[in-house]
Formats: C-alpha cells, sequence, structure tokens
C-alpha cells in the first residue's frame, strides 16, 4: 500500500474494552464505506460494508443468549473460516478516499508508515475487569478468536496462569506501543462511552447529511443466562495480577484523568 495523506482516525481496538459498541456507533456515525475494518487473521484492511458485521442485531442476540453452549465454538470456526475468506477476497490495497477511520484489533504504531500524522482513539478499561472477562470469552469460544494476541486454548488452564501469561501482560500498554495517551485525540473508559463518542464527534466531524447522532448502545455484552464461569483465584493473587500489570494500571488512571477532563461526561447507561 502507499502511504494516504489526507487526515483520519486509527481507532484501536483492546478486547474486551467495548470495542464493539464503539464499532457500531462509528458505523452508524460516519457510514460503513468510510470505515476499514483490520482483520489480523489476514493482517489485511477490509471496507467495513464487505465484512461481517459483528454489532449486528441478531449476532448480539446469539451470544446474549447462547451462553457457553459446545455449539458456540463451532460456530465461531465457521465465521473465522468466512473471515478468512472475504478478508483475501475483499481487502484493499490502498486506502480508499473516503475512508475517515480505520478500527480493529492493533497496535497504535501497526499504520504509521501508511497513514503518516493519523489521529488516534482508543478506550482503556479497568485490567482486572477486562483480564476476566478476556479469560471467559477464551474459554466460550475454545480459544478461536481473531485476536490481536492468539492463545491456543487449554481448558486446564487456571485462571492465574492465563492472567499471568507472558503475552497478556500489560496487555493494554502493548497496544499503546509507547504511545502517550496525552497525544491520542480521543480516549475513552468502558464506563463512558457517550464522552468519548463525543470526544469522536468534536475531532472528526460526521460526513454532510447525517440527520441524528446515534445513540451507542451496549453490544457483545456477558450472556444473561447466568452460565459464565466462576473465576477462581487464590488469595494474594490480585495483588500479585496488580503488580504484573503494573503499566496497564497506570494507563487506565490516566484514561480516567483525560475522560474527567472532557466537558460532557455522561456515563453510559
Amino acid at each position: 500500500m502507499l502511504p494516504y495523506e489526507s487526515k483520519i482516525l486509527t481507532n484501536i481496538h483492546i478486547e474486551k474494552n467495548a470495542g464493539t459498541p464503539v464499532q457500531k456507533w462509528i458505523q452508524d456515525t460516519y457510514g460503513k464505506k468510510r470505515i476499514l475494518i483490520y482483520n489480523p487473521l489476514t493482517d489485511s484492511l477490509i471496507r467495513a460494508d464487505q465484512f461481517i458485521d459483528v454489532t449486528n442485531s441478531i449476532i448480539n442476540w446469539i451470544r446474549v443468549n447462547s451462553g457457553y453452549s459446545p455449539l458456540v465454538p463451532v460456530l465461531q470456526k465457521l465465521v473465522l473460516k468466512y473471515v478468512r475468506q472475504s478478508s483475501h477476497s475483499s481487502a484493499v490495497r490502498n486506502i480508499p478516499e473516503e475512508t475517515m477511520i480505520i478500527h480493529g484489533h492493533f497496535t497504535a504504531n501497526k499504520f504509521d508508515d501508511l497513514v503518516p500524522n493519523a489521529l488516534q482513539s482508543v478506550v482503556i478499561g479497568d485490567p482486572w475487569k477486562r483480564m476476566i472477562s478476556h479469560n471467559r470469552q477464551w474459554h466460550k469460544v475454545r480459544g478461536q478468536s481473531n485476536q490481536r494476541v492468539i492463545i491456543p486454548y487449554d481448558p486446564k488452564m487456571s485462571f492465574e496462569e492465563f492472567a499471568s501469561l507472558p503475552e497478556l501482560r500489560n496487555y493494554q500498554s502493548q497496544a499503546l506501543a509507547n504511545k502517550k495517551l496525552a497525544n491520542f485525540a480521543a480516549v475513552g473508559t468502558p464506563e463512558h462511552l457517550v464522552a468519548f463518542t463525543q470526544r469522536l464527534l468534536t475531532t472528526l466531524p460526521p460526513p454532510p447529511g447525517l440527520e441524528r447522532i446515534p445513540k451507542i448502545y451496549r453490544v457483545n455484552q456477558t450472556p444473561l443466562n447466568g452460565s459464565e464461569p466462576k473465576i477462581v483465584y487464590s488469595k494474594g493473587f490480585e495483588d500479585k495480577f496488580t503488580s504484573l500489570h503494573s503499566q496497564d494500571y497506570e494507563i487506565f488512571h490516566q484514561a480516567q484523568v483525560i475522560v474527567s477532563s472532557y466537558a460532557n461526561n455522561p456515563s453510559l447507561p
């Protein structure tokens, strides 16, 4: 690909940090034809209107109600097969002129050469809550995913072992690739997505003709049937976790300070 000169936004979706509702909102606000989705499985960019829509209401209903059924990893395997095939056939070779946003599971420096001086945005979550959600998702799909880091599935691996893996330590800090949050155009936390989207609007105005700014809704929720596995860990592990993920706690605190500085800061109900 050739470098793209126009100003666009790269939105870093750190797994289990409300990235799916953010994706739905930017698609509804800016239009799928103006958004490229990064697929780490094939290391390719696909226009959102040519890629499987993970924000679809039917897909969200299945996620919420399927629990931890053994059918889930089977369906996930089929979805990933389709994602690979569609990514190979629909991948863009050069960034289309109408592109406004690149969204997906990638590190902050991934497109530095392709999109020089891009605006950047990210949502940073509580490290402990994020890791629990990450672990539950890993069990639910038996490790099959299109996330930035793939952890081979081992049903005998404990939560403590999972949360201590070198690949997952300071996972959010890894995604920032040594870039400072203070230099990001928009920073959010999962609890304050409305403030995050409002910040995006001031940074990257929506295209002409948008009659109403869409609301942001929660999608890709934890199953509601109470089937999620209990997280088991030994006494004192939370303290060890805090030490192992100290950089993530530092940037989470920074994100909270930045979000609180935004003039309008309502919480998502």
